[in-house]
Parts: C-alpha cells; structure tokens; sequence
C-alpha cells in the first residue's frame, strides 16, 4: 500500500541558515535509510508559498494559502505493507523532536 506522509512545520517560526541546512541533512539521512530499505517512492520539501483555487460567492477564485501557521514543509510518498507500518515508519522522522508532526494519508 502506498501512502503520502505530510511533514507539517510551523511555517512562522523563523530558523537560521544552518538551522535549515541541519534539518535538510535529518531527512536526507531519513531518505536514504528509507531508499536502502526499500520503503520510499519519492521525497521532496515543499515552498511555504502556494495558491489555492476555490469557489465563493458562486464563482471560482484564486488566492494565497490560507494557514500560513502550520503548514507542509515536504512529503515522503512511501510503499509498505500495511497502515500500522506507515505509522512506524513516520516514527522515524527526525524532526518529530524539532515540533513537525506528520500527517498519513493512504493512496
């Protein structure tokens, strides 16, 4: 089974350079641990800007995201067994410690 684990960040918290280059290097490390087992199909960060597309008022409107607290920083598209593996698997993540939390979602 395939499934997209969404890394949500805080997207106000401003982090240094390094902090960043740091937390690239975690989930390059997470990656390649995923890629030598098998487990990852894809992996990429994702830009905190983005536009949404909607209706209101009877007509169709673009505008800015409009959670600009949380938000997702990147996804893991993984191919496992089962959900209870997904789960362990987004366990892993080691920016869990750092406040990111991980959203699962089944495809």
């Amino acid at each position: 089974m395939r499934f997209m684990l969404f890394i949500r960040e805080n997207l106000d918290f401003i982090r240094s350079e390094e902090s960043m280059r740091s937390i690239l290097e975690l989930h390059q490390s997470w990656y390649a641990s995923l890629a030598e087992r098998g487990l990852v199909v894809d992996a990429n960060g994702l830009e905190s800007d983005g536009i949404l597309i909607f209706e209101e008022d009877n007509r169709i409107k673009t505008g800015k995201l409009r959670d600009r607290v949380e938000g997702v920083g990147g996804y893991y598209l993984i191919d496992v067994l089962n959900e209870d593996v997904a789960i362990k698997i987004a366990k892993e993540c080691p920016t869990l410690a750092m406040g990111d939390i991980i959203e699962i979602r089944p495809i």
